[in-house]
Order: C-alpha cells, then sequence, then structure tokens
C-alpha cells in the first residue's frame, strides 16, 4: 500500500487537531467524572423527589439542587470554622514560642553530634522566625 503526500497530510493534520482537543478538554475530564458519578448516585433520590412533586420536575430539581448544594457546602463550612478556631489558637502559641529564649534540648547537648548537625540550624530557624514576626 503506497500512500502519497495527498492522502498522508489530512490523517496527520486530523491526528493533530485531535491531539490539541485532548489537551484542551483535559482539564474538564476529572469534573466531568465527577459529575457522572454525583449523577448516577443521586438519581434514585431524584427520582423520589419528582414522585414527591408529583412529576414537576423544575421543583424536583430544584430541591435535588439544593439539597446537593447543602450536602457539599455544609461540610466546607464546618472544615472553614474549625480552621479559623484553630488559627486563631495557633497565633498565641507562635508568638509565644518566639518571645521564649531560645534553649537547645537537652537530647542535643548530650550528642555533640546531634548539636553540630542540628544546632546551628535550628537557631537560625528560631532568628529567621523572630525577624520575620519583626517585620
Amino acid at each position: 500500500l503506497k500512500l502519497t503526500n495527498q492522502q498522508i497530510v489530512p490523517w496527520i493534520a486530523l491526528m493533530i487537531v485531535s491531539v490539541l482537543a485532548f489537551v484542551v478538554m483535559l482539564p474538564f475530564l476529572v469534573p466531568i467524572a465527577w459529575a457522572g458519578i454525583l449523577s448516577y448516585t443521586s438519581w434514585p433520590i431524584a427520582e423520589r423527589i419528582r414522585a414527591w412533586c408529583n412529576n414537576r420536575d423544575t421543583l424536583a430539581a430544584a430541591i435535588a439542587s439544593t439539597l446537593v448544594a447543602i450536602t457539599l457546602l455544609l461540610p466546607l463550612i464546618w472544615i472553614a470554622w474549625l480552621a479559623q478556631k484553630e488559627v486563631t489558637q495557633l497565633y498565641p502559641a507562635v508568638k509565644d514560642f518566639l518571645e521564649t529564649p531560645y534553649q537547645t534540648p537537652s537530647l542535643f547537648i548530650q550528642q555533640p553530634w546531634l548539636n553540630d548537625l542540628f544546632g546551628d540550624w535550628l537557631a537560625q530557624l528560631v532568628a529567621t522566625a523572630s525577624n520575620a514576626e519583626e517585620a
């Protein structure tokens, strides 16, 4: 089978366009997969809601969408609240740590090779953190 340039060029162009289309679609593949999983798993609930709404599709879709949004947003709000609570406790702890003078742990003092290896690094780390707080 002998192919001419007129036969090869369209196939090469088609392959290039296909690869470029795949590259464009690549960021959307995971969200599309999750949308498929979510729609498949929530279908029985949507059917029950539709039956409860006397087959009014718009009302059933609105209720189902609201339930999905609440299901996804409530844990995120809870996590944000917990993170905010932890950060308010973290700031005083870091401030106290930086205000107290640095003391080498006894393990480092007892083992000279550990002190040589990590002592200067720890002192520099605390000094850098203290300088960052002052700025």
